[in-house]
């Protein structure tokens, strides 16, 4: 009964990994057990706080499975904290208010006439980046993970208290290229070695596919 169990558990893996090639959009992650937690809940409502106390594989899937209008309201709302709790100068405050302002849930409609809004968001981003004389780590935190600075430090404690790494499979691709949070999470760097690719949950305000891991 157990080698039936076990065989069962292995053709159920297969058969999703199989399927995260073929219909990607309808997955919330290709790691079976992330995808099974997420799916047997509505997370419709939830708020970023709340978000930000998963695991950032189980995190992604959540938001994955969210509406546009739960998507933009998470960023939003990681907007308006950095807005409460950061020492910007009044035109950084400007800057990070008109990001507030084009946060809509039309920016998380997957078309290719939607593609140059947040990518003209992003390169916006990275050149005001320079100017503000904003670190890398400060951009990540501000545009690419929706924690509060105590929830990403208790984050990076914990990880490197159980070891750090991801919890999702191999083949799950957890980062994003063009704005990743390995080095700040994981310190490793993000590689592509054969990742099935997600289209959304990673990179600009979650925005980005998922194109690589944390190696």
């Amino acid at each position: 009964m157990k080698k039936i169990i076990n065989l069962l558990t292995v053709l159920v893996m297969v058969s999703l990994m199989a399927s995260c090639k073929k219909n990607e959009a309808s997955l919330y992650s290709c790691d079976p057990v992330v995808h099974q937690f997420v799916a047997g809940t509505s997370w419709e409502g939830i708020n970023r706080e709340e978000l930000s106390n998963y695991q950032i594989d189980t995190l992604i899937a959540i938001f994955r499975s969210g509406s546009s209008e739960n998507k933009a309201s998470i960023w939003r709302e990681k907007m308006d904290l950095l807005l409460a709790t950061e020492s910007f100068s009044d035109d950084e405050a400007a800057f990070i208010q008109s990001i507030r302002d084009a946060i809509t849930p039309e920016l998380y409609v997957n078309t290719p006439d939607n593609q140059a809004i947040p990518d003209s968001l992003e390169n916006s981003v990275k050149q005001r980046a320079v100017v503000y004389s904003w670190s890398e780590e400060d951009v990540l935190y501000y545009f690419a993970l929706p924690h509060s600075r105590t929830q990403l430090i208790d984050y990076i404690q914990k990880s490197n208290k159980e070891g750090g790494g991801t919890s999702a499979g191999v083949n799950d691709c957890s980062c994003n290229f063009s704005m990743n949070r390995c080095r700040m999470l994981d310190y490793r760097i993000c590689a592509n070695y054969g990742c099935n690719v997600l289209p959304s949950g990673c990179g600009f305000l979650f925005r980005g596919s998922c194109d690589g891991n944390c190696f």
